[in-house]
């Protein structure tokens, strides 16, 4: 993968990646049905890059449909964001559920709608959406090839 931007790698920015592990574990599982390679979680910041056609094939129609299928509108209940955004255990999905339909008036459930809610960016790390676009190095890395500048 070519890109013109900033490289992070884990190993030397855990920080930046901390808020998407969540995510991104659960995308590792299901697209390879393992655990998370953290030696292969690097990506490039921004979403402007030129990559080989050849390593997309894991986005086949089942894989797309699944991704598709968890991004996030403006109602959705993003779990992860909400545990984090609002402090709670994000094992205790029951308990998240519970308070969000219990406050949904005052609540967001996700960074979309409290985005256009507020109109404030709020806390857009941490959804989905930012873990699939860090999936494209985690894809590079996979097939043992490697992210220039």
């Amino acid at each position: 993968m070519i890109s013109s931007n900033t490289i992070h790698s884990y190993n030397r920015d855990k920080g930046v990646f901390n808020m998407n592990l969540y995510h991104m574990k659960n995308l590792v599982n299901y697209l390879y049905n393992s655990e998370i390679n953290y030696n292969n979680l690097e990506f490039s910041a921004g979403t402007m890059f030129i990559i080989k056609y050849n390593i997309l094939d894991i986005f086949n129609i089942q894989n797309i449909d699944y991704i598709y299928g968890n991004l996030n509108n403006n109602n959705t209940l993003d779990y992860y964001w909400y545990s984090i955004f609002y402090k709670m255990n994000i094992n205790d999905k029951t308990s998240i559920y519970n308070d969000y339909i219990s406050n949904k008036n005052t609540k967001y459930p996700n960074n979309l709608n409290y985005n256009l809610r507020t109109l404030k960016p709020g806390l857009r790390d941490s959804m989905i959406e930012h873990a699939i676009e860090r999936r494209f190095g985690y894809i590079c890395k996979e097939n043992k090839l490697e992210i220039v500048r």
